[in-house]
C-alpha cells in the first residue's frame, strides 16, 4: 500500500471514491441526485486537489481503496494558528481493517504539518458506529461532539 498526493490525473479515482463515501453518509440531502449536482461535486473536488490536501491510498494492485482530502487553514478565533481540517475521509469496505485509513491518515497530518498546520480537525465523530472515532482517538486525537483534534 502507498500513497500519493492526488493531481488532476487522479481526479476519476478520486471522484469514484468521493461518490462512494457520499452514498454511505447518513446526509444523504446533500448527495448529488443530477448530472448538475454530480458536475458540482467534480468541480469542488477539482478545487480541492489544486487549493488543498487530496491523498489517495493506492493497493498494491494499482487500485485506488482510499481518500482524505481537506485544506490548510487558520483557526476562527486565531488567524495566526492553523489548522488542517478533513472534509472526506473514505476507505472501502473492502480495504477497512487493514491499512488504507492509517497510511492516508499519517499522511494527511504529514502534508498538513508541511503547509503550516500546527492542528489537525477530522470530522469522524459523527460516524454511527464510531469505528473512525476511536482510531482517531488511539492516534491521540482528542473528540468535542463530532469533531476529533490533534496537535501535531
Amino acid at each position: 500500500m502507498k500513497v500519493v498526493r492526488a493531481t488532476t490525473e487522479h481526479l476519476a479515482q478520486a471522484m469514484a471514491l468521493a461518490m462512494k463515501f457520499v452514498k454511505e453518509c447518513p446526509f444523504q440531502e446533500l448527495v448529488p441526485k443530477s448530472i448538475a449536482d454530480e458536475k458540482e461535486a467534480f468541480d469542488a473536488l477539482g478545487a480541492m486537489i489544486n487549493n488543498g490536501i487530496v491523498l489517495l491510498a493506492i493497493h498494491d494492485d494499482g487500485r485506488a481503496v482510499g481518500i482524505i482530502g481537506g485544506y490548510v487553514t487558520s483557526w476562527w478565533w486565531k488567524s495566526a494558528a492553523k489548522i488542517a481540517m478533513e472534509m472526506l475521509w473514505y476507505v472501502e469496505p473492502t480495504a477497512r481493517g487493514g491499512r488504507a485509513a492509517i497510511v492516508t491518515l499519517n499522511a494527511f497530518e504529514q502534508a498538513g504539518k508541511e503547509a503550516g498546520a500546527g492542528w489537525t480537525m477530522m470530522q469522524a465523530g459523527v460516524v454511527e458506529d464510531a469505528v473512525a472515532k476511536r482510531v482517531l482517538q488511539k492516534r491521540g486525537y482528542q473528540v468535542q461532539g463530532p469533531i476529533c483534534i490533534k496537535e501535531l
